[in-house]
């Protein structure tokens, strides 16, 4: 009796590394995300900030950007048909559950917006309940979105492509559950330069949430929270046509949309409304945000940076004027672009101050109303509103030193008393010397 009932330990004992093995197997798979639970997006897990979200530049925007592939040989071009931008040229690569992809494979491309540039490198791309699928990840050249689950097409006019590949299928919420979950490190830097652009106030814009997507941030301390995730309205985050909720699960620091085979909707499918803006801290930049999109369909999801922007004001006190730009809005982490100005008559220039204490591109802080010169100006890290000051004087009140070519670098009151007593003892003993040296010189003997 005592052997059988330790039969279902032993064998439970055996079991659970076993079991563990397969837990771990489909968290790495999906990352965790599973589309259920959670809470609806709103103020409760979003901070609703109208004043800063309009007050944010984009940097790099999902539209009308330049995006290229790497030279890994999994890419494959073709087209993808898309009724919102018509037949577009399409790169992208291959996904099954039997071939995954894997870091090592190489797999990035580039997205270049006006100054600034977004690197993606794909660390990996895993699938849930995909059989025997094979489907495709890849972006449009001119968008800055990673399309997952599209179907490549055959060549076509500008407005309808050709015929879909063979063995290349793309994957729907209305039917199916298959899922792909895509890892990426993406790093932003200023346009052909290697350093990674930081700022104070940098965003990461998750846009157009609506179509059974799902999204995760993995660097350590800037997980999805309510601290870092910001929006314009509350309303935004929900449709109002369906009973299908976007979701936050806190538990698991990521946002899905809900989808319903068979449902009419099956997606959201709400008009690019719902747009949540997540802080990204100085070592997430440094390091390259670490992202997972999850696709349950066919969808486009965003690769996009928002930086707040400041003012800064130049003005001149009474002794002169501004002669060129007055204010300006600056990116915060960029450089002003400076101003000119003129002393009135009478006046010469003094230095620039500014009102606030101010970090220059090389480290250097400048107090608030200490001297600055133009140049200094125009390497100032900008992070919050400035303004700077002409500051002059009258010419009268400049004290006028000759050029004599001698330095006087160095030259202190200690020096200068030393060389006084110097003088005054030469010129005493040349005096008590002076008896003696006349009376040699009046010597007939």
């Amino acid at each position: 009796m005592k052997k059988t009932k330790k039969l279902p330990i032993i064998a439970l004992s055996l079991l659970s590394p076993v079991l563990c093995a397969t837990s771990v197997f489909a968290d790495s798979i999906n990352y965790g995300i599973v589309y259920s639970g959670g809470q609806d997006l709103g103020s409760s897990n979003v901070t609703i900030n109208q004043e800063l979200v309009e007050g944010l530049t984009p940097l790099i925007n999902s539209s009308n950007v330049a995006s290229t592939p790497n030279s890994a040989t999994k890419w494959k071009k073709a087209y993808m048909q898309d009724g919102d931008f018509g037949c577009k040229d399409y790169y992208y690569f291959e996904v099954s559950e039997d071939n995954p992809v894997v870091e090592s494979d190489g797999l990035g491309f580039t997205i270049t917006d006006g100054q600034y540039q977004a690197d993606v490198q794909i660390k990996s791309v895993t699938s849930e309940d995909l059989g025997t699928k094979v489907t495709a990840v890849g972006f449009v050249p001119i968008h800055g979105f990673i399309y997952g689950g599209w179907v490549p097409r055959s060549a076509g006019t500008p407005e309808t492509c050709g015929d879909a590949l063979e063995g290349v299928k793309a994957i729907s919420a209305s039917n199916s559950d298959d899922r792909i979950f895509v890892n990426a490190v993406i790093n932003l830097h200023k346009k052909n330069e290697s350093q990674v652009f930081t700022s104070s106030q940098l965003y990461f814009g998750i846009t157009d949430i609506d179509a059974a997507q799902s999204y995760k941030i993995l660097n350590t301390g800037n997980e999805l929270s309510p601290s870092n995730m910001f929006a314009k309205s509350a309303a935004d985050l929900q449709p109002t046509d369906t009973t299908l909720r976007n979701k936050f699960v806190s538990s698991g620091n990521y946002i899905y949309s809900e989808y319903e085979k068979g449902g009419t909707p099956y997606i959201i499918g709400t008009d690019q409304i719902t747009n949540v803006y997540v802080k990204l801290d100085e070592s997430t930049q440094e390091e390259g945000l670490n992202m997972v999109y999850g696709f349950v369909g066919a969808a486009g999801s965003g690769i996009e940076y928002y930086a707040k922007q400041y003012t800064v004001t130049y003005k001149s006190d009474e002794n002169g004027e501004v002669t060129g730009i007055k204010n300006e809005r600056v990116v915060a982490g960029e450089n002003p672009s400076g101003s000119e100005q003129k002393p009135a008559e009478g006046y010469t220039d003094k230095a620039w101050v500014a009102d606030v204490d101010v970090k220059l591109a090389n480290g250097t802080t400048i107090k608030a109303g200490d001297p600055l010169s133009l140049a200094q100006i125009k390497s100032v890290i900008v992070n919050q509103d400035i303004t700077f000051t002409a500051l002059h004087i009258a010419e009268e009140e400049q004290i006028a030193v000759p050029d004599t070519g001698a330095s006087t670098k160095g030259t202190d009151a200690a020096q200068i008393v030393t060389i006084s007593i110097l003088a005054v003892l030469s010129v005493a003993l040349l005096i008590r010397a002076l008896p003696r040296i006349l009376r040699r010189k009046v010597n007939f003997d």
